[in-house]
């Protein structure tokens, strides 16, 4: 057990570094803004470290092993659970019906998107958690504790910041502001010139049935678009 939470924190640890600073200190103690543009050098440059690179890697294998588990979770615990509250063999075996084609068989073009689109999940969760990270990072803020490192902002809330205000109420109005946006990008998605080159992969599934292979089973641009968007 100590051996994975010293690998484990590590890693975070490591991964933690690579996030830059929203501000930097120059020679005359002066606090300086650091553009868009210098933030993303200084990210690019520490991230494609050797060390970095093997712990993204480690992290997307994570995510995708979790996915993994999630997806066969989502598609065999509800028959399991059926056929557990019922003895009635024509209710287990009576499925919701099929409306439009089901893609059958997977092309090799679906499954490279499908592999794509799941280690692109592990850059996604080092991007979100680096901006939670990153949040008011300043070099004389010492709010995050001995968690990684001292610089740490406060995005990631400790069990005791944690509140209904904070935590609870903001969940509705982030599915609002995101289905907001992703109506936005579907809406251009079906535009003539692009839906023939992104889109219409996605339209070759009429009736899921995969749980999450399915639901990823997009081209990797719609997916980039829709999961940084």
């Amino acid at each position: 057990n100590n051996t994975i939470v010293s690998f484990a924190t590590g890693l975070v640890s490591r991964l933690a570094a690579t996030i830059p600073t929203l501000s930097s200190t120059n020679n005359d103690g002066d606090n300086k803004a650091t553009s868009s543009s210098e933030l993303l050098t200084q990210l690019l440059s520490d991230i494609s470290t050797p060390q970095s690179l093997q712990d993204l890697f480690v992290l997307t294998t994570i995510v995708v092993i979790a996915l993994e588990i999630l997806n066969q979770l989502v598609y065999h615990v509800p028959t399991l659970l059926q056929n557990l509250l019922t003895n009635d063999e024509k209710k287990k075996k009576k499925a919701i019906p099929v409306r439009g084609k089901h893609l059958d068989n997977f092309t090799v073009k679906d499954y490279t998107f499908i592999m794509i689109n799941k280690c692109m999940t592990g850059l996604f969760v080092y991007c979100y958690f680096g901006y939670l990270w990153s949040v008011r990072k300043l070099e004389e803020d010492d709010s995050h504790g001995d968690c990684c490192n001292k610089s740490g902002g406060q995005g990631i809330f400790t069990t005791t910041n944690l509140s209904i205000h904070n935590t609870i109420l903001p969940l509705p109005l982030l599915f609002i502001i995101y289905d907001f946006f992703y109506t936005l990008l579907h809406w251009f998605l079906h535009m003539k010139a692009v839906y023939a080159h992104v889109h219409k992969h996605h339209h070759f599934q009429k009736a899921p049935s995969r749980a999450n292979i399915d639901a990823v089973n997009v081209h990797p641009l719609e997916f980039f678009l829709g999961e940084f968007n």
